[in-house]
């Protein structure tokens, strides 16, 4: 599918943030990274996720993207500088 030509995918589970997020009320799952990078994203670049779909279950987190661009853009605002 064209909208789905490039894909983000992160093994949240082999991150050692789960006390982090357990402070401020998640679980550190899939759908809390998705909550967190919905968040950051709608504060640094809301119109990025026009260009993206996600899909989070367990310890996953799944983004599509339509192009590399779009892909560049969302490593740009999600990686820690």
């Amino acid at each position: 599918m064209p909208h789905r030509r490039y894909s983000i995918l992160v093994d949240v589970g082999q991150y050692e943030y789960a006390e982090l997020f357990e402070e401020y009320g998640y679980s550190g799952n899939g759908p809390s990274w998705a909550e967190y990078i919905h968040a950051v994203l709608i504060a640094h670049d809301p119109v990025l996720l026009d260009h993206l779909e996600t899909d989070e279950e367990g310890d996953t987190y799944l983004a599509y993207a339509a192009s590399s661009a779009a892909v560049d853009r969302f490593m740009q605002v999600t990686r820690p500088r």
